[in-house]
């Protein structure tokens, strides 16, 4: 006897939606309804289905990973882009379960400890309530500082001086310390920084350039950013089009200067250039005080001057005769 085929049941979503397949914004693909976990913001994920896909969620895992080191870190700032909540509880718990799979023999991905997480992070937050939903969107755990990787971070007593840039740029973290003072010295090489409004802007810059290349590895967008440095590199007069325009500014002026010498006080044309040529005779001049007694006194030998009815001791134009010694 054949067996009858039970017909699937239509997969219903925590909003009342049957879904079979959904868009990612990411990789802006359709994918099947597994390759995505609810929703924790109904209020815009309607269809009760996160609107970025699993593939994608690991590959902003790894990325943000591979730049911070730190499982901690990385979930953090994973849950702030996705709005989900950030339980730490839940982190310890989600590694354990990986290790657990790990002893077991099985190898799971790295980058699926935050689909753990995030399930750990759910049972954990609903712990002692009947109801089973819960609000599951982004929220801050109080009092809480993500821990970082000491290597990675500055000590105020590392160096002289450490302090002050700690003071300065705000952060502590090694790399984005680095990244903010090349950046700065790099403005500073072709732009004048030497009030404190010019100095504060020009560091609002720094940071700006910083946000957009951290948003560039994890694979976020970075229009708004880079509106937002724009404004500010207006506001600080570096921006290449007003710098440009200022550089114009000043050749033109040159060339207008030009034109008016040119256009009310015309230049004499002259055809023998050479009466020009010594006005105070200056050549003369040195050549008669200047040149003419350094070489009798390199040579040894006296020079007279003719024309000048300058002769040697003893010598008179009359006799023509040699002096008496």
């Amino acid at each position: 006897m054949a067996k009858s085929i039970v017909p699937k049941k239509p997969r219903v979503t925590s909003t009342g939606f049957t879904v079979e397949t959904s868009h990612c914004r990411r990789c802006r693909q359709e994918k099947p309804r597994g390759n995505f976990i609810d929703a924790t913001n109904t209020l815009l994920d309607t269809n009760g289905l996160m609107s970025v896909c699993n593939d994608c969620i690991e590959e902003l895992f790894s990325n943000i990973y591979g730049y911070s080191g730190s499982i901690e870190a990385t979930i953090h700032k994973l849950c702030r882009m996705l709005d989900v909540a950030y339980v730490p509880a839940a982190i310890e718990s989600a590694k354990k379960s990986m290790e657990s799979k790990i002893t077991n023999g099985r190898n799971p991905s790295p980058t699926s400890l935050f689909g753990v997480y995030k399930h750990l992070a759910k049972v954990m937050s609903r712990t002692g309530l009947k109801d089973t939903m819960v609000d599951m969107m982004y929220r801050e755990v109080p009092g809480n500082d993500i821990p970082k990787d000491p290597e990675k971070v500055l000590d105020p007593d590392a160096f002289e001086g450490a302090s002050d840039l700690l003071q300065f740029w705000g952060t502590d973290d090694i790399e984005e310390i680095v990244f903010l003072e090349r950046e700065f010295a790099n403005f500073k090489k072709t732009h004048k920084a030497d009030t404190y409004a010019e100095i504060i802007l020009m560091k609002e810059v720094c940071h700006k350039i910083l946000e957009m290349d951290i948003a560039r590895r994890e694979g976020r967008s970075v229009d708004s950013m880079l509106k937002a440095l724009q404004e500010v590199m207006k506001n600080l007069a570096i921006s290449p089009n007003i710098t440009n325009a200022a550089s114009g500014n000043a050749v033109d002026s040159f060339g207008s200067w030009i034109k008016e010498i040119e256009s009310t006080r015309p230049a004499e044309w002259v055809e023998d250039k050479s009466i020009f040529k010594d006005v105070d005779n200056l050549e003369a001049y040195s050549e008669k005080y200047i040149t003419s007694p350094l070489r009798t006194f390199v040579t040894g030998n006296k020079e007279f001057d003719l024309d000048d009815g300058s002769f040697g001791e003893g010598f008179s134009e009359d006799d023509g005769e040699e002096p008496n010694l």
